[in-house]
């Protein structure tokens, strides 16, 4: 049987501990002092390196252990299931009927009682959804998928759309109007500060990392938000 993977839950972190690494991993110049050049790009690479070596020191990987409980299992259930295993044993060993009513009698106490806990977790979920990503994912559980782009919209003149494409045609004029399908193009970025220096700044650089909720799914470099916000918060900048 194959091994389960190693695991990392950033909500388990020693934040804490995470802090105490940076300050021993991360190189002493915390910024590079000529840009665009590569001692800049060093400093980059130093600073993802000690990311990455705090939380495998902060939180380290660990194999997954079983299958974590449903949100509507408890204790009461639990003793409720051992004992109509414990009533189906005897009744299996003994052929009584007696012995059979009585597991009759547990095994629909067991499943009028998982019903009710059921039915309470459900509705404890549903008066708990406040935020929109929340109510989003309900959306998609209860629908099933992901719900495809509006067909049909009214016009102000009173027609309708009949395409995918005139639906957010509509949409994007009347929420953004005087929008057009020519976009000011963006600048290269490269390591011309003359190019990039009004276009990305260290400034938006860390607007753009506090906006981030915490623990979003990292990118391809394995660096979750968490991660950089706790590494601004301790002074080190990009």
């Amino acid at each position: 049987m194959p091994k389960a993977p190693l695991t990392r839950n950033l909500r388990n972190t020693n934040w804490h501990r995470y802090r105490e690494e940076l300050d021993r991993l991360f190189p002493e110049d915390r910024e590079p002092t000529t840009p665009a050049n590569l001692e800049e790009l060093e400093y980059l690479f130093d600073h993802f390196t000690a990311c990455s070596k705090a939380i495998d020191i902060a939180c380290p990987k660990k194999q997954h252990r079983g299958r974590k409980k449903p949100p509507w299992w408890n204790e009461e259930i639990k003793i409720s299931r051992k004992k109509c295993r414990k009533t189906f044993n005897q009744a299996t060993a003994s052929g009584r009927e007696g012995h059979w009513e009585t597991y009759k009698t547990t095994l629909r106490e067991y499943k009028k009682l998982l019903r009710r806990s059921k039915r309470t977790s459900w509705k404890d979920f549903c008066n708990g959804v406040e935020s929109i990503s929340e109510a989003g994912r309900l959306r998609k559980i209860l629908s099933g998928a992901a719900q495809k782009a509006p067909r049909c919209l009214q016009r102000p003149n009173g027609s309708w759309t009949e395409t995918e494409e005139e639906s957010l045609d509509l949409l994007l004029f009347t929420h953004f109007p005087g929008a057009t399908d020519s976009m000011p193009v963006q600048p290269h970025l490269t390591g011309d500060p003359s190019v990039t220096g009004d276009f990305l700044t260290k400034e938006k650089v860390i607007w753009s990392i506090g906006t981030f909720k915490p623990y979003k799914s990292p990118g391809p470099d394995g660096i979750a938000p968490i991660q950089l916000q706790q590494t601004l918060q301790r002074g080190y900048m990009l």
